[in-house]
């Protein structure tokens, strides 16, 4: 992912978007295996697979919005002051 983010530029920003996806996708899948091997009963039931669809999608959208911060933004001190705008952090 870090490759990824040097391909749109070599800049501190790009590389942070690239670590900030690829961890988002490394706990991901570790969250995936953790439910499987100690959750399987949510996965196969109706209401179990709808409340991690949206759970999933609820957290994917915010955290792929929180990384295009990463992106557009020039310095990575300009995206910690948004988001700590977003979190209320003062």
């Amino acid at each position: 992912m870090v490759l990824i983010g040097l391909w749109h530029g070599v800049t501190v920003g790009f590389v942070l978007w690239g670590l900030w996806h690829g961890t988002g996708l490394f706990i991901q899948n570790r969250w995936s295996a953790y439910v499987k091997g100690h959750i399987p009963a949510w996965g196969q039931t109706l209401i179990g697979q709808r409340v991690l669809n949206v759970t999933g999608v609820f957290l994917t959208f915010n955290f792929v919005s929180l990384g295009w911060l990463f992106f557009t933004l020039p310095t990575p001190v300009k995206v910690w002051n948004v988001m700590a705008i977003l979190f209320g952090v003062p």
